[in-house]
């Protein structure tokens, strides 16, 4: 169950808890002009590697499009 703080509305708390999706829910944001709550799974290694190249979040639609849908045969 994905933690809930004040900051996230019932009723999107209420939908991830419906759709089953785990992790941490972030405050509102916008992403492609579109406002969402989005739900993190944090991978250590992969975090840590963006801090180390100085990298921040992604909310690009198009960078997040092709983040989904990349598979490890695609390469790095």
């Amino acid at each position: 169950m994905a933690p809930h703080s004040s900051a996230i509305p019932e009723h999107v708390h209420a939908a991830i808890l419906a759709a089953g999706w785990s992790g941490i829910v972030l405050p509102e944001t916008k992403v492609s002009d579109c406002v969402v709550y989005p739900v993190i799974d944090v991978d250590p290694a992969v975090w840590a590697e963006r801090l180390a190249k100085q990298q921040g979040p992604e909310l690009d639609w198009s960078t997040l499009a092709i983040w989904e849908a990349w598979t490890d045969d695609l390469g790095e």
